[in-house]
Protein backbone atom coordinates (compact mmCIF):
# COMPACT_ATOMS: atom_id res chain seq x y z
CA UNK A 1 0.00 0.00 0.00
CA UNK A 2 1.45 3.43 -0.73
CA UNK A 3 0.28 6.83 0.28
CA UNK A 4 1.26 9.92 -2.08
CA UNK A 5 0.63 13.82 -1.17
CA UNK A 6 1.42 16.54 -3.42
CA UNK A 7 1.45 20.16 -2.73
CA UNK A 8 2.86 23.29 -5.30
CA UNK A 9 2.36 26.77 -5.23
CA UNK A 10 3.58 29.59 -7.10
CA UNK A 11 3.28 33.63 -7.37
CA UNK A 12 3.83 35.75 -10.31
CA UNK A 13 3.85 39.38 -10.07
CA UNK A 14 4.32 42.02 -12.83
CA UNK A 15 4.38 46.01 -12.50
CA UNK A 16 2.79 45.96 -16.11
CA UNK A 17 0.32 44.02 -18.21
CA UNK A 18 -1.33 44.78 -21.18
CA UNK A 19 -5.04 43.93 -21.66
CA UNK A 20 -7.63 44.17 -24.05
CA UNK A 21 -9.15 47.55 -23.95
CA UNK A 22 -12.55 48.82 -23.61
CA UNK A 23 -14.77 48.46 -26.68
CA UNK A 24 -13.08 45.54 -27.44
CA UNK A 25 -10.21 47.08 -28.99
CA UNK A 26 -6.95 45.38 -29.00
CA UNK A 27 -4.32 47.27 -27.70
CA UNK A 28 -0.65 48.02 -29.05
CA UNK A 29 2.01 48.61 -26.67
CA UNK A 30 3.24 51.38 -28.59
CA UNK A 31 -0.02 53.05 -28.05
CA UNK A 32 -0.45 51.93 -24.13
CA UNK A 33 1.76 54.16 -21.65
CA UNK A 34 2.55 53.04 -18.73
CA UNK A 35 -0.22 54.12 -16.40
CA UNK A 36 -2.86 52.23 -18.85
CA UNK A 37 -1.51 49.36 -17.46
CA UNK A 38 -2.36 46.61 -14.96
CA UNK A 39 -0.06 45.45 -12.58
CA UNK A 40 -1.16 41.74 -11.58
CA UNK A 41 -0.38 39.49 -8.75
CA UNK A 42 -1.31 35.87 -10.09
CA UNK A 43 -1.20 32.70 -7.13
CA UNK A 44 -1.34 29.39 -9.30
CA UNK A 45 -1.92 26.32 -6.81
CA UNK A 46 -1.85 22.08 -7.13
CA UNK A 47 -2.72 19.53 -4.40
CA UNK A 48 -3.46 16.21 -4.70
CA UNK A 49 -3.47 13.17 -2.33
CA UNK A 50 -3.11 9.52 -3.82
CA UNK A 51 -3.69 6.04 -2.28
CA UNK A 52 -3.06 2.75 -4.14
CA UNK A 53 -1.98 -0.71 -3.28
CA UNK A 54 -2.80 -4.41 -4.10
CA UNK A 55 -5.07 -6.16 -1.46
CA UNK A 56 -4.48 -9.13 -3.60
CA UNK A 57 -1.97 -10.57 -6.38
CA UNK A 58 -4.21 -10.20 -8.51
CA UNK A 59 -6.02 -6.62 -7.51
CA UNK A 60 -5.15 -3.59 -7.65
CA UNK A 61 -6.65 -0.06 -6.63
CA UNK A 62 -6.10 3.37 -7.19
CA UNK A 63 -8.08 6.57 -5.62
CA UNK A 64 -6.64 9.98 -6.26
CA UNK A 65 -8.47 13.18 -5.06
CA UNK A 66 -6.84 16.72 -6.47
CA UNK A 67 -7.21 20.12 -6.64
CA UNK A 68 -5.87 22.80 -8.68
CA UNK A 69 -6.53 26.79 -9.58
CA UNK A 70 -5.59 29.71 -9.77
CA UNK A 71 -6.34 33.59 -8.08
CA UNK A 72 -5.33 36.54 -10.60
CA UNK A 73 -5.53 40.36 -9.58
CA UNK A 74 -5.60 42.55 -11.90
CA UNK A 75 -5.09 46.34 -10.16
CA UNK A 76 -4.32 50.22 -11.65
CA UNK A 77 -1.89 51.85 -11.68
CA UNK A 78 -0.88 54.56 -9.20
CA UNK A 79 -0.73 57.24 -11.16
CA UNK A 80 -4.39 56.54 -12.67
CA UNK A 81 -6.68 56.47 -9.46
CA UNK A 82 -8.22 59.78 -10.99
CA UNK A 83 -7.99 59.21 -14.50
CA UNK A 84 -10.65 57.28 -16.14
CA UNK A 85 -10.12 54.79 -19.63
CA UNK A 86 -9.93 56.76 -22.22
CA UNK A 87 -9.97 55.59 -26.04
CA UNK A 88 -9.31 57.81 -29.08
CA UNK A 89 -10.23 55.78 -32.70
CA UNK A 90 -8.59 58.18 -34.78
CA UNK A 91 -4.97 57.58 -32.67
CA UNK A 92 -5.57 53.99 -31.36
CA UNK A 93 -4.06 55.98 -28.21
CA UNK A 94 -5.17 54.21 -24.48
CA UNK A 95 -4.72 56.43 -21.66
CA UNK A 96 -6.38 56.50 -18.04
CA UNK A 97 -6.88 53.89 -15.69
CA UNK A 98 -7.41 50.51 -16.73
CA UNK A 99 -9.85 47.85 -15.59
CA UNK A 100 -9.16 46.19 -12.26
CA UNK A 101 -10.77 42.88 -11.98
CA UNK A 102 -10.42 39.43 -9.71
CA UNK A 103 -10.29 36.11 -11.98
CA UNK A 104 -10.55 33.13 -9.52
CA UNK A 105 -10.84 29.51 -11.08
CA UNK A 106 -10.91 26.11 -8.91
CA UNK A 107 -10.80 22.74 -10.46
CA UNK A 108 -11.81 19.53 -8.69
CA UNK A 109 -10.96 15.60 -9.76
CA UNK A 110 -11.60 12.63 -7.87
CA UNK A 111 -10.33 10.06 -10.19
CA UNK A 112 -10.71 5.97 -8.72
CA UNK A 113 -10.63 2.91 -10.43
CA UNK A 114 -9.63 -1.22 -9.39
CA UNK A 115 -7.99 -3.62 -11.53
CA UNK A 116 -8.38 -7.20 -11.36
CA UNK A 117 -7.05 -9.60 -13.31
CA UNK A 118 -8.91 -12.84 -12.77
CA UNK A 119 -7.35 -16.67 -13.22
CA UNK A 120 -9.54 -18.19 -15.97
CA UNK A 121 -12.57 -16.57 -17.54
CA UNK A 122 -14.28 -17.56 -20.66
CA UNK A 123 -10.85 -18.47 -22.18
CA UNK A 124 -7.54 -16.42 -22.48
CA UNK A 125 -6.13 -13.75 -20.44
CA UNK A 126 -8.27 -11.05 -19.18
CA UNK A 127 -7.79 -7.94 -17.29
CA UNK A 128 -10.64 -6.28 -15.71
CA UNK A 129 -10.85 -2.78 -15.33
CA UNK A 130 -13.58 -0.61 -13.57
CA UNK A 131 -13.66 3.08 -12.11
CA UNK A 132 -15.24 6.58 -11.74
CA UNK A 133 -14.04 10.05 -12.86
CA UNK A 134 -15.25 13.01 -11.23
CA UNK A 135 -14.42 16.95 -12.33
CA UNK A 136 -15.46 20.03 -11.12
CA UNK A 137 -15.05 23.47 -12.46
CA UNK A 138 -15.84 26.92 -10.24
CA UNK A 139 -15.75 29.95 -12.04
CA UNK A 140 -15.52 33.14 -9.99
CA UNK A 141 -14.22 36.67 -9.79
CA UNK A 142 -15.31 39.64 -11.33
CA UNK A 143 -15.00 43.24 -11.72
CA UNK A 144 -14.19 45.50 -8.62
CA UNK A 145 -15.10 49.28 -8.26
CA UNK A 146 -12.83 51.42 -9.85
CA UNK A 147 -11.53 55.03 -8.01
CA UNK A 148 -11.40 56.29 -11.26
CA UNK A 149 -14.88 55.36 -12.65
CA UNK A 150 -16.50 52.08 -13.96
CA UNK A 151 -16.34 53.51 -17.00
CA UNK A 152 -14.65 54.04 -20.66
CA UNK A 153 -14.76 57.09 -22.88
CA UNK A 154 -14.31 56.88 -26.58
CA UNK A 155 -13.03 59.93 -28.64
CA UNK A 156 -12.97 59.96 -32.54
CA UNK A 157 -12.27 62.56 -35.21
CA UNK A 158 -15.64 63.60 -36.46
CA UNK A 159 -16.26 66.21 -39.25
CA UNK A 160 -12.08 67.02 -39.21
CA UNK A 161 -12.62 67.65 -35.33
CA UNK A 162 -9.96 65.48 -33.99
CA UNK A 163 -10.46 63.87 -30.45
CA UNK A 164 -14.46 64.35 -30.15
CA UNK A 165 -16.23 62.31 -27.42
CA UNK A 166 -18.76 60.10 -29.01
CA UNK A 167 -19.25 57.46 -26.85
CA UNK A 168 -19.00 55.93 -23.04
CA UNK A 169 -18.97 52.18 -22.28
CA UNK A 170 -20.29 51.37 -18.73
CA UNK A 171 -19.42 48.15 -16.18
CA UNK A 172 -21.65 46.26 -13.44
CA UNK A 173 -19.04 46.61 -11.11
CA UNK A 174 -19.08 45.65 -8.34
CA UNK A 175 -19.77 41.84 -9.72
CA UNK A 176 -18.25 38.44 -8.28
CA UNK A 177 -19.99 35.91 -10.31
CA UNK A 178 -20.05 32.39 -9.89
CA UNK A 179 -21.03 29.03 -11.87
CA UNK A 180 -20.07 25.46 -11.73
CA UNK A 181 -19.60 22.93 -14.29
CA UNK A 182 -19.44 19.47 -12.99
CA UNK A 183 -18.50 16.11 -15.47
CA UNK A 184 -18.85 12.67 -13.87
CA UNK A 185 -17.99 9.58 -15.84
CA UNK A 186 -18.05 5.54 -14.55
CA UNK A 187 -16.50 2.67 -16.75
CA UNK A 188 -15.57 -0.52 -17.20
CA UNK A 189 -12.85 -2.11 -19.70
CA UNK A 190 -11.67 -5.37 -20.61
CA UNK A 191 -8.06 -6.24 -21.97
CA UNK A 192 -8.70 -9.45 -23.17
CA UNK A 193 -5.91 -11.44 -24.97
CA UNK A 194 -8.15 -14.39 -27.02
CA UNK A 195 -5.37 -15.39 -27.99
CA UNK A 196 -1.28 -15.39 -28.50
CA UNK A 197 -1.91 -13.52 -31.43
CA UNK A 198 -4.94 -11.53 -30.73
CA UNK A 199 -5.55 -9.00 -28.14
CA UNK A 200 -8.89 -6.86 -27.67
CA UNK A 201 -9.53 -3.75 -25.69
CA UNK A 202 -13.27 -3.21 -24.59
CA UNK A 203 -14.42 -0.38 -22.85
CA UNK A 204 -17.88 1.25 -22.27
CA UNK A 205 -17.99 4.50 -20.26
CA UNK A 206 -20.69 7.03 -18.99
CA UNK A 207 -20.35 10.58 -19.22
CA UNK A 208 -22.76 12.82 -17.66
CA UNK A 209 -22.28 16.81 -17.11
CA UNK A 210 -24.51 19.00 -15.01
CA UNK A 211 -23.97 22.93 -15.68
CA UNK A 212 -25.60 25.45 -13.79
CA UNK A 213 -25.38 28.53 -11.37
CA UNK A 214 -26.10 29.11 -7.73
CA UNK A 215 -28.19 31.28 -5.99
CA UNK A 216 -25.86 34.58 -5.88
CA UNK A 217 -26.65 38.28 -5.55
CA UNK A 218 -24.93 41.54 -6.91
CA UNK A 219 -23.91 44.65 -5.27
CA UNK A 220 -25.51 48.24 -6.36
CA UNK A 221 -22.68 49.95 -8.66
CA UNK A 222 -22.53 53.13 -10.20
CA UNK A 223 -24.16 51.25 -13.64
CA UNK A 224 -26.02 49.25 -12.19
CA UNK A 225 -28.59 48.28 -9.80
CA UNK A 226 -28.70 45.81 -6.80
CA UNK A 227 -30.05 42.25 -7.42
CA UNK A 228 -30.43 39.15 -6.43
CA UNK A 229 -30.80 35.59 -9.14
CA UNK A 230 -32.18 32.25 -8.22
CA UNK A 231 -30.33 29.43 -9.01
CA UNK A 232 -30.12 28.60 -13.27
CA UNK A 233 -29.89 24.89 -14.24
CA UNK A 234 -27.99 25.30 -18.11
CA UNK A 235 -27.60 21.38 -18.46
CA UNK A 236 -27.69 18.35 -17.14
CA UNK A 237 -27.48 15.03 -19.33
CA UNK A 238 -25.23 12.26 -20.03
CA UNK A 239 -24.54 9.28 -22.92
CA UNK A 240 -22.90 6.07 -22.98
CA UNK A 241 -19.88 6.27 -24.78
CA UNK A 242 -18.38 3.26 -26.49
CA UNK A 243 -14.68 2.17 -26.67
CA UNK A 244 -12.78 -0.74 -28.41
CA UNK A 245 -9.79 -1.87 -30.07
CA UNK A 246 -8.05 -4.52 -31.47
CA UNK A 247 -4.14 -5.76 -32.64
CA UNK A 248 -3.71 -8.83 -34.67
CA UNK A 249 -0.27 -10.39 -35.70
CA UNK A 250 -0.64 -11.78 -39.00
CA UNK A 251 2.69 -13.52 -39.36
CA UNK A 252 2.82 -15.12 -36.28
CA UNK A 253 6.50 -13.68 -35.98
CA UNK A 254 5.35 -11.06 -34.18
CA UNK A 255 6.65 -8.71 -37.00
CA UNK A 256 3.51 -7.83 -38.38
CA UNK A 257 0.26 -6.54 -36.87
CA UNK A 258 -2.58 -4.92 -37.54
CA UNK A 259 -4.62 -2.60 -35.16
CA UNK A 260 -8.10 -1.10 -35.40
CA UNK A 261 -9.61 1.45 -32.72
CA UNK A 262 -13.08 3.19 -32.26
CA UNK A 263 -14.27 5.38 -29.66
CA UNK A 264 -16.50 8.03 -29.39
CA UNK A 265 -15.76 10.73 -27.18
CA UNK A 266 -17.94 13.37 -25.09
CA UNK A 267 -15.04 16.45 -24.10
CA UNK A 268 -16.82 18.34 -20.99
CA UNK A 269 -17.54 21.70 -21.92
CA UNK A 270 -17.71 24.83 -19.76
CA UNK A 271 -21.22 26.37 -20.63
CA UNK A 272 -22.69 27.71 -16.93
CA UNK A 273 -20.77 31.06 -17.35
CA UNK A 274 -22.48 31.94 -20.83
CA UNK A 275 -26.47 31.75 -19.07
CA UNK A 276 -25.12 33.42 -15.49
CA UNK A 277 -27.03 36.58 -15.34
CA UNK A 278 -25.07 37.84 -12.47
CA UNK A 279 -22.01 37.70 -14.88
CA UNK A 280 -19.69 40.90 -15.70
CA UNK A 281 -21.03 42.80 -18.76
CA UNK A 282 -20.44 46.01 -20.28
CA UNK A 283 -22.53 48.20 -21.66
CA UNK A 284 -21.79 51.28 -24.84
CA UNK A 285 -24.15 54.50 -25.33
CA UNK A 286 -23.65 57.29 -27.53
CA UNK A 287 -22.53 60.01 -24.78
CA UNK A 288 -23.14 63.86 -25.40
CA UNK A 289 -20.44 66.24 -23.71
CA UNK A 290 -22.90 68.71 -23.30
CA UNK A 291 -20.72 71.19 -21.18
CA UNK A 292 -17.51 70.86 -23.74
CA UNK A 293 -15.09 69.58 -20.84
CA UNK A 294 -14.50 65.97 -22.63
CA UNK A 295 -15.41 64.41 -18.92
CA UNK A 296 -18.49 62.30 -18.03
CA UNK A 297 -21.17 63.71 -15.95
CA UNK A 298 -24.49 62.39 -15.05
CA UNK A 299 -27.20 63.93 -17.37
CA UNK A 300 -25.00 63.63 -20.79
CA UNK A 301 -26.18 60.40 -21.28
CA UNK A 302 -29.67 58.50 -21.36
CA UNK A 303 -28.90 55.42 -19.56
CA UNK A 304 -31.95 53.10 -20.61
CA UNK A 305 -31.62 50.37 -22.60
CA UNK A 306 -34.77 49.70 -23.68
CA UNK A 307 -35.90 49.22 -27.19
CA UNK A 308 -35.84 52.66 -28.65
CA UNK A 309 -33.28 54.60 -26.31
CA UNK A 310 -31.90 57.15 -28.23
CA UNK A 311 -28.33 56.62 -26.77
CA UNK A 312 -27.96 52.82 -26.28
CA UNK A 313 -25.70 50.84 -28.36
CA UNK A 314 -25.34 47.36 -27.70
CA UNK A 315 -24.64 45.16 -24.31
CA UNK A 316 -22.61 41.96 -24.05
CA UNK A 317 -25.26 41.28 -20.38
CA UNK A 318 -25.61 37.22 -20.61
CA UNK A 319 -29.19 38.13 -19.01
CA UNK A 320 -29.80 38.29 -23.05
CA UNK A 321 -28.66 35.41 -23.75
CA UNK A 322 -31.58 32.69 -24.59
CA UNK A 323 -30.81 28.93 -23.30
CA UNK A 324 -31.44 26.80 -26.02
CA UNK A 325 -33.98 23.77 -24.66
CA UNK A 326 -32.58 20.94 -26.66
CA UNK A 327 -28.95 21.99 -26.30
CA UNK A 328 -26.80 18.55 -26.41
CA UNK A 329 -23.07 18.09 -25.64
CA UNK A 330 -20.49 17.84 -28.86
CA UNK A 331 -19.14 14.54 -29.24
CA UNK A 332 -16.36 12.91 -30.97
CA UNK A 333 -16.67 9.14 -33.16
CA UNK A 334 -12.81 8.77 -33.70
CA UNK A 335 -11.72 4.99 -36.14
CA UNK A 336 -8.29 4.17 -36.52
CA UNK A 337 -6.40 1.91 -38.67
CA UNK A 338 -2.73 1.09 -38.46
CA UNK A 339 -0.40 -1.67 -39.81
CA UNK A 340 3.21 -2.27 -38.50
CA UNK A 341 6.14 -4.17 -39.65
CA UNK A 342 9.14 -4.82 -38.11
CA UNK A 343 12.64 -4.52 -40.28
CA UNK A 344 15.08 -5.64 -37.91
CA UNK A 345 15.20 -6.19 -33.97
CA UNK A 346 15.96 -2.16 -34.00
CA UNK A 347 13.50 -1.06 -36.82
CA UNK A 348 10.01 -0.53 -37.65
CA UNK A 349 7.57 1.18 -40.25
CA UNK A 350 4.07 1.87 -39.17
CA UNK A 351 1.51 3.59 -41.72
CA UNK A 352 -1.80 4.79 -39.99
CA UNK A 353 -5.02 5.82 -41.06
CA UNK A 354 -7.80 8.31 -39.07
CA UNK A 355 -10.45 9.03 -39.32
CA UNK A 356 -12.81 11.99 -36.89
CA UNK A 357 -16.52 13.47 -37.25
CA UNK A 358 -17.47 16.00 -34.74
CA UNK A 359 -21.02 16.00 -33.93
CA UNK A 360 -24.20 18.08 -32.61
CA UNK A 361 -21.36 21.48 -32.26
CA UNK A 362 -22.60 24.06 -30.99
CA UNK A 363 -22.75 28.20 -31.78
CA UNK A 364 -23.82 31.27 -30.16
CA UNK A 365 -26.47 33.20 -32.34
CA UNK A 366 -27.74 36.68 -32.11
CA UNK A 367 -31.19 36.18 -33.53
CA UNK A 368 -31.93 40.14 -33.15
CA UNK A 369 -29.20 40.99 -36.31
CA UNK A 370 -30.34 38.03 -38.50
CA UNK A 371 -28.30 37.86 -41.79
CA UNK A 372 -30.59 39.75 -43.77
CA UNK A 373 -29.90 42.54 -41.83
CA UNK A 374 -26.52 43.11 -43.21
CA UNK A 375 -28.40 44.75 -45.97
CA UNK A 376 -27.22 47.81 -46.57
CA UNK A 377 -23.80 48.53 -48.90
CA UNK A 378 -20.88 50.99 -47.77
CA UNK A 379 -18.62 51.64 -50.20
CA UNK A 380 -14.95 52.76 -48.86
CA UNK A 381 -11.34 53.08 -50.59
CA UNK A 382 -8.60 50.50 -49.03
CA UNK A 383 -5.42 52.95 -48.12
CA UNK A 384 -3.46 50.30 -48.46
CA UNK A 385 -0.15 48.81 -46.56
CA UNK A 386 -0.10 52.81 -44.73
CA UNK A 387 -3.29 52.78 -43.37
CA UNK A 388 -3.63 56.69 -45.01
CA UNK A 389 -5.74 57.48 -48.23
CA UNK A 390 -4.74 59.34 -50.99
CA UNK A 391 -1.42 58.07 -50.58
CA UNK A 392 0.59 55.96 -53.61
CA UNK A 393 -0.23 52.62 -52.02
CA UNK A 394 -4.33 53.21 -51.75
CA UNK A 395 -6.01 50.07 -53.33
CA UNK A 396 -9.37 49.69 -54.98
CA UNK A 397 -13.22 50.20 -54.01
CA UNK A 398 -14.58 47.68 -51.13
CA UNK A 399 -17.98 47.19 -50.43
CA UNK A 400 -18.87 46.56 -46.65
CA UNK A 401 -22.20 45.15 -45.86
Amino acid sequence: YQINGFVARDQTTNEAEIQIGPFGAAVNFAHTPFEATDPFNWLPYARKVEARGTPRSNLIFDVAFGKSGYKLYYDIQEESFDKPTTYNRTTLLLTGANIPHISDFNFWTLNANMTYLPTSFLGGNHQFKVGYYLGRRDNAGGRQVSQAGDYSLMFDTVNGVPNTPIEIETRNAPVDPTEWDDGYSFYGMDQWRVASRLTLNLGLRWDGQHSFGPAQSREAGAFAAAADFPRVDVYKSHRLAPRGALAWDIARRNSSVLKFTYGRFIPEQSLAGDFNKNGSFTTEYRWHDLNGDKKYQPGEVDLSTTPGSPDFISTTSPANNILNPDLKLPYVHEVTLAFEQGLSSSTAVRGLYLYRINKSQTASVNILRPYSAYNIPITRTDPGRDGVLNTGDDGGKVTIW
